[in-house]
């Protein structure tokens, strides 16, 4: 800035939760602090609905990010986050890692507000996306050393299962669910034999109902007692996984993951129905989101009620998406939003991606 050069704002979230942090004022102003967590009886009544978010869907509001979840707005986490958008004033541009169709709502909103808004996304780690049979492949770089063995077995492994019948598990880079979530997870996997693939490494799991951590141990420990040989038959384990090749994979048939904006992007590009369990921060939103309003996941009681994932409860949703008639219409609206991100990724004049460039060309070249 000090040096005349034009400056950027790289949001790498969805579009709708950039207009929740930025219209802040809008919830102190409605009194949405401290945040009031409803109990399970009044959880759907529709007056509780925060509805005057320029472009964002009706939300309750534990549909908001976790950096919400506080007393008061000067909650220093809030604020951590809010002070980001103190950088606006001096930027020339907003580049939002999300494509038209799928935000459409959003994007329209904030270009209203006399902001130089782009659709960017979706952002994947390929270079090019080229349409085969009825499965996006991304030609992604080559991955070396111990991560190319992993790579290797993942889809050595999904080419012998049959179409849309695996189920892949990954929770991001960051935190694992809870261990009694982890142990709800096992138990559904275990009693269902479904078949499945779960990126699952030694982290912390975080639990935002207590903002308490733990450190696990061993994958075995993490996991019911002789879960590993019980499943060994129809399932595998990985500390790492090539997730857009897993989730192009055409015997991949839905994805339960922490819905982080990444992982959903990928998802919703390469067709895939989810199965989400937020943690943390814009995951909630993105749930939302991805269940009714896209309508291409299935919820979790878990983010219903806060209560810990019953192994009951995911068998239900187990057989929903892989054996019911609602599970192919999931499937299909996947199938629309794997399109759209198909044509946000075509080059051209109506790539928002172009149009930033040449807007960001003509700054600089009348600076």
């Amino acid at each position: 800035m000090e040096l005349g050069i034009p400056t950027v704002f790289f949001w790498s979230q969805s579009a709708a939760v950039f207009s929740i942090y930025r219209h802040t004022p809008l919830l102190v102003a409605n009194s949405f602090f401290p945040f009031k967590k409803a109990p399970p009886e009044c959880k759907e009544d529709s007056a509780r609905l925060v509805s005057y978010i320029p472009g964002v869907s009706p939300l309750y509001p534990e549909d908001f990010p976790t950096f919400y979840f506080v007393d008061e707005e000067s909650h220093d986490n809030l604020q951590w986050m809010v002070s980001q958008f103190d950088l606006l004033e001096y930027c020339k541009a907003v580049v939002i890692n999300s494509f038209y169709e799928l935000e459409r709502e959003p994007f329209e909103a904030l270009q209203s507000e006399s902001l130089s808004v782009f659709a960017v996304g979706p952002l994947l780690s390929s270079k090019q996306a080229h349409a085969h049979g009825d499965v996006v492949e991304f030609c992604s770089t080559v991955h070396e050393g111990s991560e190319n063995v992993e790579r290797d077995e993942c889809l050595i492994w999904l080419d012998k299962q049959r179409m849309h019948s695996v189920l892949y598990i990954s929770f991001g880079t960051v935190l694992n669910p809870t261990p009694e979530n982890l142990t709800g997870i096992a138990l559904a996997l275990r009693e269902s034999q479904q078949p499945f693939i779960w990126a699952l490494k030694l982290r912390s799991s975080y639990n935002h109902l207590s903002d308490t951590s733990t450190v696990n141990c061993s994958v075995a420990e993490m996991l019911p007692e002789h879960f590993l040989e019980d499943t060994a038959d129809y399932g595998i384990f990985v500390p790492w996984a090539p997730q857009q090749e897993v989730l192009a994979h055409p015997s991949v048939g839905a994805f339960l993951s922490h819905c982080g904006w990444n992982s959903t992007l990928e998802s919703v590009s390469m067709g895939v129905p989810m199965i989400p369990l937020p943690i943390i921060s814009d995951q909630t939103t993105n749930c939302k989101y991805v269940v009714d309003e896209w309508k291409v996941g299935v919820r979790l009681k878990f983010n219903e009620s806060g209560n810990p994932v019953d192994s009951a409860d995911l068998m239900r949703v187990l057989k929903v998406v892989f054996h019911e008639e609602e599970g192919q219409e999931l499937r299909k609206r996947a199938g629309k939003l794997k399109e759209a991100a198909r044509r946000a990724l075509e080059t051209g004049s109506i790539s928002g991606l172009n149009q930033f460039s040449q807007a960001l060309m003509q700054t600089i070249w009348h600076s």
